[in-house]
């Protein structure tokens, strides 16, 4: 609930810098668009359309930021 609202969200093993969170759909088109889970990198680069693994769906040390 938190990060469809808008919240970040990282692991406490991940560089600080890294988080996931949903990017709102926001380019002008015909096209049904939706709304995709990214992840910022530590680099500061944006991933679009990340998909967690196994090892971070079930990890205990997700962190909200």
């Amino acid at each position: 609930e938190y990060i469809r609202k808008g919240g970040k969200v990282g692991r406490a093993c991940w560089s600080q810098r890294m988080c996931v969170f949903i990017e709102p759909a926001q380019l002008p088109s015909q096209d049904k668009l939706l709304p995709c889970l990214c992840m910022r990198l530590a680099d500061g680069s944006v991933m679009l359309g990340w998909l967690p693994g196994k090892t971070d769906l079930f990890a205990q040390d997700w962190i909200l930021e």
